[in-house]
Formats: structure tokens, C-alpha cells, sequence
């Protein structure tokens, strides 16, 4: 383990990182289920008890390169590696025939790398001064690796009087990034597979290439194997974009939002800041109008980068026209004006003046879900369409009166109905498949949205003609 290598994190200066709340003992469960925290540490949590001398972080540690990306210094964590589980085969290759030509009596370290070792060996540590560990600001009280968000989470303790600022900030409820240093024994080349056991040692690719695009479309990254972490450090700006502090825990407090509460989106802004009937996830946060508009940014790429598809056209025909359209809203599809007209043609039923959630029908949502994944504004799919570069836009097409009718209809949508929907019905539960779909990066960090996957939909729906026009 003789590579050390200060491993930012990645972040979310345009205000959609994951946010953290204060919770206390009848919250906790539930705002941690929100953001499918790992049963361990939720556990944990429950059994902390607030110390005034500190105070308790849920935080995101890093992603899995595989569903998050590389972060922006070009650095990757495969899936298996954070989890500490044994390399598979194509890595054991890599071993036979790079590492061990290298360092001949090298074996893989078993139980010594991984999220475990936080908490082995690592404490929290201010802009990654960490030859020291009496002079660490915190630390770590366990880890755990969460299969459904792809991602290593921590529970970190940090002490009051070594850093006033962090728990000023914890205690406001802003934003705090954090980054993390690792223990390697190489980094590999995403293209050549050499491995470096030194910067020094680095290829062409890893040493000029770094981040960018070969001819052929593969990235130029380094694959970080076998990770030792020691350091999880509190710094002004990450490069992981999917590390930030989640919550704090162990806390009296009743539930805050985080984000500001003034925003220039008026009519989404004001769904979600006024109606507190919609459960824990709409009536206690609102949004940030800097994620908004990345938001409605990326949805316009999404939804002007869209081929129409006949296979989803022709899985749809026959049915009733209101509850096909109903039944694509729900999931958050949004179509293109020649589907509009193919559908409006090939389902029974006169077009429906206004959009209903009784029209909702499980057989549609049966015949359109091998489309929704890709096709859908709602998170999980929203987030990880958006981690890929835009799409090459094409042409809108010529607006028919069916697609004048459907714009129509889209304004119709009572937004707060159809998020509470999304949140509680068991239809959209399974057909959306939160459980073991990914979230992704998209530039910036989307899972403080993670509570209210329904919120692209409702930033592009809301604004649906700007999507065609610009």
C-alpha cells in the first residue's frame, strides 16, 4: 500500500448536492429510508445519543465509478473494491499480468481494503492535514457500503471545539463537502492497463489524457484498486460530486430544510414551498433555484436529444387513448410531437381535456416499462441520463393540433397530486423500481433530491413549450 493519494470528492457548487437534515428519534427512521440508508447504520443512528460536545454527520463517503462516474481528478472506484469484496476475474488478470511483473510477491490484501477501513483507520481531518491523528477534528463511528444508492456511507463524530466553523454549518444546515485520502497499491489505466505504482510510473494516457475522450470513445481514467482509506477531511470544495453530508444525527432538532426558500421558479417553486399536504417530501424543503435551473438545463437536453420510438408507439396501440397519455405522465414520460400524432391516430378515445390520475391504468404502465427507464423525467432515470453529455438535439418536428391539445393537457397536471402519488403509490413504487435503480451524477450531485424523484418531471412539465422552442 504504498500509493497515497488525496482523493477529492467532487461537488455541488451549483447548489444539488445531497442535502442533511436534523432528525430526531421519530424521524430518523423514516428521512433515513428516504435516502435508503443501509440498515446497519441506521441502526446505529438510533442508538446514538446527542453529545454536546460534538455533534454526529451521516455523510456520503464516494460512489461507485460504475453507476457515479469518475470523479473529476480522473480517479475510480470499482463497485467491488468500495465493498471489499474479492476482484473479479478481469482484475485477477490484471494482477497476473501487470501488477505482479511489478511487485512480484504482491497478493490481494483479504478484509484490508475497502469502506471498511474508515473506521479501521481513519479519523476526520481538515483539508487533509492527517499526518496526525491527535490533531484530527473527529471521528469515524462506522461504515457501511449502500447497494441501492451504489455508494459508501459514514457516520462521523465531530468534536465542537476542534472546528466551531463545521459545527456552525452543520447546525445552519448548509452544505458541508468532504473528501477523502486512500492507501493504493497501483492505479491502472482505463486504456492501456498499465499499472503506476508512482505517479512517475504513469503512461501516456494517465500522464496527458487524463479525463478526456480517446477517438473510440473510451475515457481516459485511473482505476483505483484495493483502497486503504485513512483520511475523510472537511474541505472547501470536493471533486466527487456525490460527496456531501447527508444529515445530522442524534440531534433533538426538529426537521429543517437546508436549501434557500426563495427561488425565481414560480410556479414549481411555489407547488413545492405550499403545499405541506404531500408528506415529508414536498412540504419541508424548498428548492434551490441554482438546481432548478440545472435542472431544466439538463431536461431540455433530455427531452430535445429524444428520438420518438416506434416500439413504444406500437406497445401503447389499441389502448384508450386518456389512459395511455395518463399512464406515461405518472411515470414521467414526456413525447414528442410525432408520437403525439401516431398515438392520437392509433388509440381509441377522443384526446382528454385535462390530465387524471384516475385514467392511470397498470396494464399501460405494464406495456410501457421497458421504456421508462429511458424515456422517463423522474429520478432515478432523470439523474442518470443527465450524468451523460447532451445529446445531439433533434428536430422538435411540426406541431399538429394533437400535440397543441397535449401541451394543454400537460398544464393541466395538478403537480402536487401526481408528487404524492409518486411518493405512496405502490404502481409507481414498483414500476419506477426505486429500489434498485441508479442514481448518477449529472455534473453536479442530484441526490438531495433523492425524496422527491417526481421533481424533474414537474421542473420540465411545468415548462413544457420552453423544451420545444429553445
Amino acid at each position: 500500500m504504498g500509493f497515497e493519494k488525496i482523493i477529492d470528492l467532487g461537488g455541488c457548487t451549483d447548489g444539488w448536492g445531497p442535502e442533511y437534515v436534523s432528525v430526531h428519534s421519530q424521524t430518523l427512521t423514516k428521512v433515513a429510508s428516504a435516502c435508503y440508508t443501509p440498515d446497519s447504520l441506521v441502526e446505529t443512528m438510533e442508538k446514538l445519543k446527542p453529545r454536546p460536545e460534538g455533534r454526529y454527520i451521516l455523510l456520503n463517503a464516494l460512489g461507485a465509478h460504475e453507476y457515479w462516474g469518475v470523479n473529476r481528478n480522473g480517479d475510480a472506484f470499482p463497485e467491488w473494491s468500495l465493498k471489499g469484496d474479492p476482484p473479479p476475474k478481469e482484475v485477477q488478470d490484471i494482477i497476473k499480468h501487470k501488477i505482479k511483473p511489478k511487485l512480484p510477491m504482491f497478493q490481494v490484501p483479504a478484509g484490508r481494503y475497502g469502506h471498511k477501513t474508515f473506521v479501521d483507520f481513519a479519523h476526520v481531518y481538515v483539508g487533509h492535514v492527517n499526518n496526525d491523528p491527535a490533531k484530527s477534528i473527529g471521528d469515524v463511528i462506522a461504515s457501511a457500503y449502500n447497494d441501492k444508492m451504489h455508494r459508501v456511507e459514514l457516520i462521523v463524530f465531530v468534536y465542537k471545539d476542534r472546528n466551531p466553523e463545521l459545527i456552525q454549518k452543520i447546525d445552519a444546515g448548509e452544505p458541508v463537502p468532504f473528501s477523502m485520502g486512500a492507501k493504493l497499491v497501483t492505479d491502472t489505466c482505463s486504456i492501456c492497463l498499465n499499472c503506476a505504482r508512482t505517479r512517475a510510473e504513469y503512461c501516456e494516457h494517465l500522464t496527458h489524457l487524463m479525463g478526456r475522450s480517446m477517438p473510440d470513445g473510451r475515457r481516459v481514467f485511473a482505476y483505483n484498486f484495493f483502497p486503504r482509506f485513512f483520511d475523510i477531511s472537511y474541505v472547501t470544495t470536493p471533486a466527487d460530486r456525490s460527496a456531501w453530508g447527508l444529515k445530522k444525527v442524534a440531534s433533538n432538532d426538529l426537521v429543517q430544510a437546508v436549501l434557500p426558500t426563495k427561488t425565481n421558479f414560480d410556479k414549481l417553486a411555489d407547488m413545492v414551498k405550499e403545499e405541506p399536504a404531500v408528506g415529508q417530501s414536498m412540504g419541508s424543503s424548498p428548492i434551490n433555484p441554482k438546481a432548478l435551473s440545472f435542472i431544466m438545463s439538463k431536461a431540455r437536453d433530455k427531452y430535445q436529444g429524444c428520438l420518438p420510438d416506434p416500439a413504444l408507439m406500437k406497445a401503447v396501440q389499441g389502448y384508450k387513448l386518456r389512459k395511455v397519455l395518463a399512464s406515461m405522465t405518472s411515470m414521467g414520460m414526456l413525447l414528442k410531437p410525432t408520437e403525439v400524432t401516431k398515438l392520437s391516430s392509433s388509440c381509441s378515445g377522443d384526446f382528454p381535456d385535462s390530465f387524471t390520475l384516475d385514467d392511470v391504468d397498470r396494464q399501460v404502465i405494464r406495456a410501457i416499462e421497458p421504456f421508462i427507464e429511458k424515456r422517463s423525467f423522474h429520478d432515478p432515470f432523470f439523474s442518470k441520463e443527465a450524468s451523460a453529455p447532451a445529446a445531439t438535439r433533434t428536430n422538435p418536428g411540426s406541431g399538429s393540433e394533437a400535440f397543441t391539445q397535449y401541451c394543454s393537457y400537460l398544464t393541466s397536471i395538478d403537480f402536487s397530486k401526481l408528487a404524492e402519488w409518486v411518493d405512496t403509490s405502490p404502481v409507481a413504487q414498483v414500476s419506477l423500481n426505486f429500489d434498485s435503480c441508479l442514481f448518477k451524477v449529472a455534473g453536479v450531485n442530484p441526490t438531495n433530491q433523492s425524496d422527491r424523484p417526481w421533481l424533474p418531471f414537474v421542473a420540465a412539465a411545468s415548462r413544457f413549450n420552453p423544451l420545444l422552442t429553445h
